[in-house]
C-alpha cells in the first residue's frame, strides 16, 4: 500500500545544506588543528608559483592583441 504525505510546502533542502555546512566547518577545523604548520609551511610557495601565473594570465600571451592598421594608427610625429 503506497502512503501519501501531505505537502508541508518546505523542502529539505536548505537543512541539508546547513547540515553539509556545518560537518565541512567541523572538517576544516580539525584539518587545520592537525596540519596548520605544514600549510602554514606551503604559503611561500604559493606565493611563488602564482607570480607565472599572474604573468600568464594578465598578459595574455603577448602576440594576442591585434595591430591596427597603419591608417588608423595615431602619428607620433612632433613635427608641428
Amino acid at each position: 500500500m503506497e502512503q501519501v504525505y501531505p505537502q508541508s510546502g518546505r523542502s529539505l533542502k536548505p537543512r541539508a545544506t546547513l547540515v553539509f555546512l556545518a560537518f565541512a566547518a567541523i572538517a576544516v577545523a580539525l584539518l587545520w588543528q592537525d596540519h596548520s604548520a605544514h600549510l602554514l609551511g606551503i604559503i611561500p610557495w604559493l606565493f611563488l608559483l602564482a607570480c607565472p601565473l599572474a604573468h600568464v594570465f594578465m598578459h595574455r600571451g603577448h602576440g594576442a592583441q591585434r595591430q591596427q592598421p597603419s591608417a588608423q594608427r595615431p602619428s607620433t610625429d612632433t613635427e608641428g
